[in-house]
């Protein structure tokens, strides 16, 4: 549940996997909205295929909880 962050918006680029394949990915940006880290931002990045916001809210929620230990 998205109580402690927000996403601010998505950018969607290329990007080449280590075998050489071309994919497409989004860098999700998201800021924290509750203390500690309060107002810190971060970015995921995830492939752009069906399903991907739950990965990046998995990514996210991550990162915000190292945010909020490091606080």
């Amino acid at each position: 549940m998205a109580t402690d962050w927000h996403v601010d918006y998505q950018d969607e680029r290329p990007d080449i996997r280590s075998n050489g394949q071309m994919i497409r990915v989004r860098d999700v940006h998201f800021t924290v909205d509750t203390d500690p880290g309060a107002g810190q931002t971060g970015t995921v990045t995830v492939e752009d295929v069906p399903g991907y916001a739950d990965k990046a809210r998995a990514l996210i929620e991550a990162k915000v909880a190292e945010i909020k230990s490091l606080h």
